[in-house]
């Protein structure tokens, strides 16, 4: 049952966040309206107060324990504007609640003992599930750990393809040079050479022509 406190007062406080931010919002869009908000179940821990919703949550876990003091409390309730007396207040409950379960007093006893027990398994369960809670978050903290282990790896992945892309640029503009110059060199040999061969083949056509 602790595990289903710890879910319903866990749940309780992440409403309570949206709410408060809808509240939020609701006054920055209404500036000049001035109200007190009644204090919720994160405010009221904050302030180590006794909080009704936690309180309800309890009760109602160990409700199926003791069952005959819930009816006396309930009965003790019932004569609370009746009778003034504590005592006479506490008797007469006592009374109603013989007259009904035929209850006696070691009885009585004996349910708030149930109870403190069940209380006390309640509370031992709840301390397993805040450990258990904690093992989960170291559990998340280890795995932001890996995160940022991967995310530094991948860093260094990126610095050295970075070197090796640059490395690559070098080389294309060192080749893009090469070709340049290999082009001009070729070009101009080509035309030399174009011009040799009509220089020659004018010569020739000139001082020795056919049957001189």
């Amino acid at each position: 049952m602790a595990k289903g406190i710890f879910s319903k007062l866990n749940t309780m406080l992440y409403k309570q966040d949206e709410a408060a931010v809808e509240e939020t919002t609701a006054e920055a869009q209404q500036p000049s309206a001035s109200q007190s908000s009644p204090q919720t179940y994160k405010s009221m821990a904050s302030k180590n107060k006794v909080d009704p919703q936690a309180y309800q949550t309890i009760i109602d876990a160990i409700s199926n324990s003791g069952k005959s003091f819930a009816e006396f409390t309930e009965m003790l309730s019932s004569f609370q504007t009746i009778i003034s007396d504590e005592a006479t207040r506490y008797k007469s409950a006592f009374v109603a609640l013989q007259k009904s379960k035929s209850a006696t007093v070691t009885q009585l006893l004996s349910a708030i003992e149930q109870r403190k027990q069940a209380l006390q398994t309640e509370n031992e369960n709840f301390a397993k599930t805040l450990e258990d809670e904690q093992q989960s978050m170291t559990d998340m903290q280890k795995e932001i750990g890996a995160r940022d282990n991967t995310i530094a790896s991948l860093l260094n992945q990126i610095e050295a393809l970075k070197g090796e892309k640059q490395k690559i640029q070098t080389d294309i503009d060192k080749q893009k040079n090469n070709i340049d110059v290999i082009s001009s060199g070729f070009n101009n040999a080509l035309a030399a050479i174009q011009t040799e061969l009509d220089t020659y083949s004018q010569k020739i056509k000139t001082f020795l022509k056919e049957g001189k």
